[in-house]
């Protein structure tokens, strides 16, 4: 869906009206009915076996980001990875590092800031959030403060702006865009029950609202506002999964919702009344069982899960078999540091990377990586030892991290997919 500036906005606003004209009947058409893939989390951390990142990925490649007084950087709050254009803000609270949202090209070099920081017409400020459709034709970006949704064309032209009023009462809104165009904010829970709470509110083009997707009841039990929420692209659907919560969605471009997976866990699972009755602060996670990441794959599943520390499973999604990768770090240098079980890098050796973002069209894993800490607590000459795929790469990278002032730009390491 190729995005352009409206020239009618009348029209996106009535049918607008229309949609919003039943509202109970789009949510309940919006979720189906068959049955999810159930994983037994439980019995799948009984079971080990090594995980290596060579059975994901077959070559690296890195993108150091271009460090200027206009796009300064040391890490990213949010990024879009192109096959033209890379886009990059950071919305925190360190002092020396620019807010605003940038577009650099492919390799990294710095092109044009949208947008500042204001609050009139085409501004906002922080805390906010980003991102570039998949067409990188357009970024939409959602201004909590002032509640409202911006769009620039990747060019830099000021597009729309809107307000938002859904009562989310559950923190910072997060956007999302399909392969179709359509864009999407998702809400995370309410710390007190509402009712017709949408998890999920697509809007059209007019940044309109017209559909409410995943719609929580006012439940005692559906409360609590967790950060690590999971609502991801795919050119077939999206991927929605709270954090702490035990089924992940695939959603459709009507808004229809199937539940994928579900997570059984018969031993020391979290009880929902204990969230929904203590505040955030006073949260043991470490006494529970609990399900805290996800990366869907178009093979595997992977599952982080706190269980005495954090495991890396897999979910084969050809056998349905699912283990707990087997812990291969051996060169930690502290002590305090206790790893779980993890996917063996076996590209570069590092301990703590991960596989990142992974963006189906072009078939990659991104990993945003901070060179002060990509080392994590580990031994640099243990590390050089192990024999990896890219010996090269990794002693540069490990160079690279050791000479790390703190003021370095963010790096990223594309991973390309098998």
């Amino acid at each position: 869906m190729k995005y352009k500036k409206p020239r009618l906005l009348t029209l996106g606003i009535i049918f607008s009206m229309i949609c919003l004209a039943n509202p109970v009947n789009l949510s309940a058409q919006s979720k189906s009915d068959s049955k999810p893939i159930e994983i037994d989390i439980t019995k799948a951390l009984k079971t080990k076996k090594s995980f290596k990142m060579s059975q994901l990925v077959k070559d690296v490649e890195f993108v150091f980001m271009e460090s200027t007084p206009e796009c300064y950087m040391i890490t990213m709050s949010e990024f879009s990875f192109g096959k033209n254009y890379i886009m990059a803000a950071f919305s925190g609270l360190q002092s020396n590092t620019t807010h605003g949202v940038h577009i650099f090209d492919r390799k990294g070099k710095y092109l044009r800031t949208l947008g500042k920081e204001g609050r009139g017409p085409g501004e906002y400020i922080p805390p906010f959030k980003a991102v570039m459709d998949p067409s990188e034709e357009f970024v939409l970006i959602v201004d909590a403060n002032q509640k409202k949704l911006l769009t620039y064309s990747i060019d830099g032209e000021f597009i729309q702006e809107q307000k938002f009023s859904k009562n989310n009462s559950g923190g910072l809104p997060h956007p999302a865009i399909d392969y179709q165009g359509q864009v999407y904010l998702y809400f995370e829970r309410p710390h007190r029950p509402i009712d017709h709470f949408p998890s999920i509110v697509k809007y059209d083009q007019a940044l309109q609202p017209v559909q409410d997707i995943l719609v929580r009841e006012k439940n005692q039990d559906q409360t609590l506002a967790l950060i690590r929420n999971k609502f991801s692209a795919t050119p077939d659907h999206m991927v929605f999964w709270e954090s702490y919560w035990d089924t992940v969605y695939y959603i459709n471009s009507a808004g229809q919702a199937q539940a994928k997976y579900h997570f059984n866990i018969t031993k020391n699972q979290w009880p929902k009344k204990y969230l929904a009755d203590y505040s955030i602060t006073r949260l043991h996670f470490e006494e529970f069982t609990t399900v805290t990441g996800i990366h869907d794959l178009p093979d595997h599943l992977l599952i982080v899960v706190r269980d005495n520390g954090f495991n890396y499973l897999v979910h084969d999604k050809t056998n349905g078999e699912t283990y707990t990768m087997t812990n291969p770090n051996k060169c930690f240098s502290s002590d305090e540091i206790k790893p779980g079980g993890s996917i063996e890098d076996d590209l570069l050796g590092f301990e703590r990377l991960g596989p990142g973002t992974y963006i189906p069209d072009q078939k990659l894993f991104v990993v945003k990586a901070n060179p002060s800490f990509m080392l994590g607590g580990s031994d640099p000459e243990c590390l050089k030892k192990k024999k990896v795929l890219f010996p090269e790469k990794r002693d540069f990278l490990i160079d690279y991290a050791q000479k790390a002032t703190g003021e370095e730009g963010p790096l990223l390491i594309i991973m390309h997919a098998k």
